[in-house]
């Protein structure tokens, strides 16, 4: 009986185990299936045609971000397993952003437009990057959950208002100005002036990415109508590193009378120079919040740190008084000394000079000779009274600037004239010739990579008979030279002079790619000329030639080399 048992339950046991084991097996093969299929649909990253995402490339990709206020790019290569993975979930995430809530999302293949990935910094794929307002934010990236619905989730927060609408003390207390999470600086506008409204919207709009904006309508009677900017605390460590910095005695301040005449610039420009201090030690973080303030920037560099020390005192008062016109700035010269040249001064320490941002002209104190600073047995000491008095000629507007130019060519080549600050002004105008000027910067890799394509289109008009007398070429190295009567303050900057007119040049600011410089001459120029007829005349390729960087530069602050400095 025993025996017929054991038996009977290993008989029960194998069957058992055998569906149990058949059942594992029409699992695992219908994963296999399951798999299969998918990857027959998705055997690319790169998305198919027919579904919602957009696919982009550097040809479209700045007109798509210019005409869209939000999206969200999906930057890839074709063979990423992840983005594979994906795909399915972002072709949903389309679908709904699109049709729910008008959002597009579009996808670059990295293999083909790398340089473009390169300049919006993809480091790996799939990278999920946000684009509001025309350029990238500043938490663009996307890292949550790779499911359709939190990418969906994702991209409808980011339709709401930047700036934070709130009804409570507590709220604005708790959320906002807690010193132990504040990390932005923060707005405040305890508002009760309905016109003023969209000038604040519009200014978080702008500045999102640096300032958090918060609206309390409903606030105590006697804030009502201020708006003010609260800046978060400075840790103990970088007070202990930085003792140099000196700051005002508040970290509070307030807009003075806001009303619906307040342009958005004035309070854009309030909160850009409102956060820094009165005088500071360069760094590279810092530089770029002075920079951004567009203010004039007054430049002190120092040798030792005492030196430093002992003319703390003096500019951060100067760092007061012209709150708001000039920013003063400190540098330490065995590190920056080679910034000098961009001032267009000697190396000749301690030094100061003031760059007006504006204009892209320098001021500076008299300089020695090489001969006479070399011969010196001691350290130079400025003179306060004469940077006051820089100072305020500057103010006063009759500061004469310092002006470099290189010497004027003897000899040229090619089709495109070399000009020089000297004769800039008598070269440029022209009773018969239409002047194109390519005002550019050796160190900008943007000005290099526009330079055969802006040397090709002077050979094309130069070589035609019945364009080449109508129509000069001109290049300007605006780093080595400055040029007063159109002072450059970005690289490369393409200008035309109609003939015959004395108006200010016309300025080209659409991509710099061939056709548009084409359409630009074309629409702009004296005679109208027109380089696709010859393009078609002479069997020219004309396929677009948009150039990353200059993409890049329009999406991305942090790709800008319109303002070139070493720090």
């Amino acid at each position: 009986m025993k025996s017929t048992t054991r038996w009977t339950l290993s008989i029960v046991l194998f069957y058992l185990f055998s569906f149990a084991l058949a059942q594992d097996q029409e699992q695992e093969q219908e994963v296999v299936v399951e798999t299969q299929q998918q990857e027959v649909v998705y055997d690319s990253a790169i998305v198919p045609e027919g579904t919602a995402i957009h696919k982009l490339t550097l040809n479209n990709f700045a007109s798509f971000i210019k005409s869209n206020d939000l999206i969200l790019g999906e930057f890839t290569v074709p063979w990423c397993v992840h983005s594979k993975i994906l795909l399915p979930e972002l072709v949903k995430a389309a679908d709904l952003l699109e049709q729910e809530k008008g959002i597009k999302v579009f996808q670059v293949d990295c293999s083909v437009d790398g340089p473009l990935c390169d300049q919006i910094g993809i480091s790996y794929y799939p990278s999920l990057k946000a684009f509001k307002n025309h350029r990238l934010m500043k938490d663009n990236e996307y890292s949550g959950r790779r499911t359709s619905e939190d990418i969906y989730d994702f991209m409808v927060n980011q339709v709401a208002s930047p700036v934070k609408r709130i009804n409570t003390d507590e709220q604005l207390n708790d959320q906002y100005l807690n010193k132990d999470s504040m990390e932005l600086p923060v707005v405040v506008y305890y508002g009760n002036i309905d016109e003023f409204d969209p000038i604040f919207d519009k200014t978080a709009n702008d500045l999102f990415n640096s300032f958090t904006f918060v609206a309390y309508k409903d606030c105590n009677e006697t804030m009502r109508g201020n708006v003010t900017l609260y800046l978060p605390p400075v840790a103990p460590e970088e007070m202990q590193q930085n003792n140099h910095t000196v700051r005002p005695e508040t970290d509070i301040f307030s807009f003075e009378n806001p009303t619906s005449l307040t342009e958005v610039d004035d309070l854009k420009n309030w909160l850009l120079y409102s956060r820094l201090p009165y005088f500071d030690n360069a760094n590279i973080e810092n530089y770029r919040l002075y920079m951004e303030s567009k203010l004039p920037l007054a430049y002190f560099f120092y040798i030792a740190p005492q030196e430093y020390m002992d003319n703390k005192e003096y500019f951060g008062e100067l760092g007061k008084k012209y709150r708001g016109k000039m920013n003063f700035l400190a540098l330490n010269a065995m590190i920056f000394h080679s910034h000098v040249k961009f001032l267009n001064m000697k190396e000749q320490f301690p030094l100061f000079a003031i760059h007006d941002l504006k204009y892209n002209l320098k001021y500076g104190l008299p300089q020695m000779s090489e001969e006479e600073y070399k011969a010196q047995t001691e350290l130079l000491k400025l003179d306060h009274s004469d940077i006051t008095e820089l100072v305020e000629t500057f103010m006063d507007g009759t500061a004469v600037p310092v002006v470099k130019s290189e010497e004027i060519p003897t000899e040229q080549h090619g089709n495109v004239t070399k000009v020089v600050g000297l004769n800039h002004d008598d070269m440029v105008r022209d009773p018969k010739r239409d002047v194109v000027v390519r005002y550019f910067a050796s160190w900008c890799a943007q000005s290099r990579k526009l330079e055969p394509i802006y040397n090709g289109i002077a050979d094309m008009f130069a070589g035609d008979d019945e364009t080449k007398d109508k129509i000069t070429f001109l290049d300007v190295d605006a780093s080595a030279n400055d040029i007063l009567s159109f002072p450059v303050t970005g690289f490369p900057t393409i200008v035309i002079y109609p003939a015959g007119s004395n108006d200010p040049p016309i300025v080209h600011t659409s991509a710099a790619a061939r056709n548009n410089i084409l359409l630009f001459i074309r629409d702009n120029s004296f005679y109208h000329l027109d380089g696709f007829e010859l393009v078609k005349k002479y069997n020219l390729d004309n396929d677009e030639e948009e150039e990353a960087g200059e993409i890049a530069q329009e999406i991305n602050p942090s790709s800008d080399e319109t303002n070139h400095d070493e720090l």
